[in-house]
């Protein structure tokens, strides 16, 4: 049973993940020109991986120094400093917009 539900889960991330995937290059072309979808295809393929590589590495050196069961609130921390910046850069995006519309 506890098996099946493994598999299930991992089937679950793995259509979120690829959903997400998918959803964002969708975005990026909607977004760019036609003669730089390539360009920002690229970047986005670039920045992508080297979020796998800097995720891979950061939890390893946390497995390896606090243990492997401090990777996901590493991981936490991550999300949470992410979030704060992103909430910051929003809040200032919307300012300007309604700055310029007044």
């Amino acid at each position: 049973m506890r098996k099946k539900l493994y598999v299930t889960v991992c089937a679950l991330w793995g259509a979120c993940y690829t959903a997400y995937n998918v959803a964002f290059q969708s975005e990026v072309l909607a977004n760019s020109t036609e003669d730089a979808s390539a360009v920002a295809m690229s970047a986005y393929s670039g920045i992508f991986n080297l979020g796998i590589g800097s995720g891979t590495w950061v939890g390893g050196a946390v497995a390896q120094a606090a243990g492997i069961a401090d990777v996901g609130l590493a991981g936490a921390l991550v999300g949470l400093a992410a979030f704060a910046v992103c909430s910051v850069h929003l809040v200032r995006s919307i300012k300007r917009a309604e700055a310029r519309a007044a």
